[in-house]
């Protein structure tokens, strides 16, 4: 489990100083010969000055692993504000089993806008896409059509922005 270096962690006990409660995210890794698709239940619960403040259950779905590589990534773009460009993305399955359904998630900042796309949806920040495809080990998918994004009035210009093409499986 990785968690803010800040906090120290026991058997079933993260504790973290109270300035770091408003942000606290952890992974989570499932233990070697967990089955497939068991559901399993992630108790929460917040403790400050020895009072439980907050009671929670998450649940975690244990998936199979794949490996997804992203291709044809595109270094710095430059976009003046009320400009428009196409972007490029790819995946490869770099896995040894097939991968059914990927979504491709643009990452970026308040003011970019993306085209409208049937098989996508926006996001706070951004868009993302769902594709319907099987992928099979060694197998590369590419957006049929660049991806157009727009710089709105809303982004600050002149500056730099980091935007990003994450990909997952449907399952994630």
């Amino acid at each position: 489990m990785r968690f803010n270096p800040r906090c120290v962690a026991a058997a079933t006990t993260i504790t973290c100083p109270t300035a770091d409660l408003g942000a606290l995210t952890f992974s989570v890794t499932a233990k070697a010969g967990a089955e497939i698709g068991a559901d399993v239940p992630l108790p929460v619960r917040v403790v400050l000055d020895g009072t439980a403040r907050a009671t929670s259950t998450g649940r975690v779905t244990i998936a199979e692993p794949v490996a997804l590589t992203a291709v044809d990534t595109q270094g710095d773009v430059s976009l003046a504000t009320g400009a428009s460009t196409a972007l490029s993305a790819a995946v490869r399955n770099s896995g040894d089993a097939a991968i059914n359904g990927v979504v491709l998630e643009l990452r970026t900042v308040r003011g970019i806008t993306s085209a409208r796309h049937s098989t996508c949806v926006p996001t706070e920040l951004g868009a993302a896409c769902f594709f319907d495809t099987e992928l099979a080990p060694g197998a590369t998918y590419r957006l049929a059509t660049p991806w157009q994004i727009t710089a709105s009035p809303a982004v600050w210009a002149p500056s730099q922005w980091a935007s990003s093409f994450v990909w997952h499986t449907a399952q994630d």
